[in-house]
Parts: C-alpha cells; sequence; structure tokens
C-alpha cells in the first residue's frame, strides 16, 4: 500500500500548492492581458510565464517530461498533437518558452469563469462541429498567426481519448496550414493517459512522458486535405505502435 499512499500524498500536494502557482500566475498576467492585441498577442513575458507555470507544475507532480526525437521549430508553424489526457497541453507548453503562439481550445472552456477570459484574450476557442463557428475562427486564427508570427497549436482528434489509439482526424489544420502557407509539424505525446487519465484524480507520477517531434510535413501539390490529412494521421499510428 506504500506506493498508492504515495501516489495520494503527491497529487493532494500537487493540487494544494498548484492553486497557490495558478493564483501567482494570475497576478502576473492578468494586467498583460489589458494590452491592446497589438502587443497583446505578441508579448514574449505572457507566453513565458506560462511555459515557466506549466514547467513548474509538472515538478511539483513529479512528472518526468522527455524529447524522444526532434525539436522546436524556429519558424512558425501548425502544430497537431494526439489528445489523451489535460496534461497534454501542459507538457507541450513546456517546450514553447517566450514564442508567441495560439491555441484552439474547445468552446465548452466558454462556460468557465476566468478562464474563458484568458483563452479569448489570447488563443481562440472553436465549436468543430459548426461551420459556421469554425470559418469564423478559421479568420480570426489567420489574421492573429499572421501579424504575430505566432505558432498554432491544436488537436485534430478533436477530443480527448484515453485508450491509447488514434482516433479520427478532423482536416481543419490542413486548410489552417494552406491559409497561413505553413509546414505542420506532428507531436506525438507518449504515456499522458497513463500519467493522468481522463476524470482521473491521482496523478501517477512514477510514470515517464516522451514526446516524438516529427519533421515539418507539407502538403503536396494536387493532394487534397482529406489525403494530407490522412497522411499526417497516418504518421501517428506509426509513433503510437512503435
Amino acid at each position: 500500500m506504500a506506493a498508492p499512499r504515495n501516489i495520494l500524498v503527491r497529487t493532494l500536494v500537487t493540487y494544494v500548492l498548484g492553486v497557490i502557482l495558478s493564483m501567482l500566475l494570475l497576478c502576473l498576467i492578468c494586467p498583460l492581458l489589458i494590452f491592446p492585441p497589438l502587443y497583446r498577442h505578441s508579448n514574449r513575458v505572457f507566453f513565458y510565464l506560462t511555459s515557466l507555470w506549466s514547467r513548474l507544475m509538472m515538478r511539483l507532480a513529479g512528472i518526468s517530461v522527455s524529447v524522444a526525437h526532434g525539436t522546436v521549430s524556429k519558424a512558425p508553424v501548425v502544430y497537431v498533437m494526439n489528445h489523451a489526457s489535460a496534461l497534454d497541453i501542459v507538457c507541450v507548453e513546456t517546450l514553447l518558452g517566450g514564442t508567441p503562439r495560439i491555441w484552439l481550445g474547445k468552446h465548452e472552456y466558454d462556460k468557465m469563469p476566468i478562464l474563458n477570459w484568458i483563452l479569448k484574450r489570447m488563443h481562440v476557442l472553436v465549436d468543430a462541429q459548426s461551420p459556421t463557428h469554425a470559418a469564423r475562427a478559421l479568420k480570426v486564427i489567420q489574421k492573429q498567426a499572421s501579424t504575430h508570427a505566432a505558432h498554432v497549436l491544436l488537436f485534430p482528434e478533436g477530443a480527448r481519448f484515453d485508450d491509447g489509439r488514434i482516433h479520427r482526424f478532423f482536416k481543419g489544420f490542413s486548410i489552417l496550414a494552406e491559409v497561413l502557407d505553413r509546414d505542420v509539424v506532428p507531436i506525438y505525446i507518449h504515456n499522458t493517459h497513463r500519467v493522468y487519465p481522463k476524470n482521473s484524480f491521482l496523478i501517477m507520477s512514477n510514470e515517464l512522458i516522451t514526446l516524438n517531434i516529427g519533421a515539418p510535413m507539407t502538403r503536396r501539390k494536387g493532394q487534397s486535405h482529406e489525403e494530407f490529412t490522412a497522411q499526417v494521421r497516418e504518421w501517428f499510428i506509426e509513433q503510437s505502435q512503435s
């Protein structure tokens, strides 16, 4: 019973100290969020603080994250990741430092006080099931990403799946990459569904999380968005089976 007890204690400590750390972060970033869009979306201090918060949270939880392959891109790209846990965003955030970036978030976050305000000020919430809403979000992302040379990050599966499998991809990332004239860089996140499963309270900090950053991918001339989406998804399937 020692191991489960240690995990429970570590989880409780992480939650308590995590709340304190998050409140401190809010005090630091909220003044930055009142800036006009021109300065707000390229404010490297904001992004550095969110990346620092992510690294500190992982340390609090005793979770080790390593990059098994590849490096982050210096040029603005469209990052796509598999999504198995709430930790996925935190893991990727640890890599990006002060680099400007835009996350595509689920429209459900619009119902969460404070968080929805932060996300709307710095990122974009989208309802993937609504073509009208998705088209409107695409225009917002295009303008912000182009103006501020910001990375765009999203989960093409559109939801979290903790069964270890790669599910259907939406093709929005392919359209976005074409509109922005950017490469797509895949990041396979391994093991977060074991460290912090969906709807779990306990954080299994004895597990290792690894990130595989793939080579930039470009849609070939004449290749449809559906074909390119399938090509990118196949890369993730290969990573999941290796």
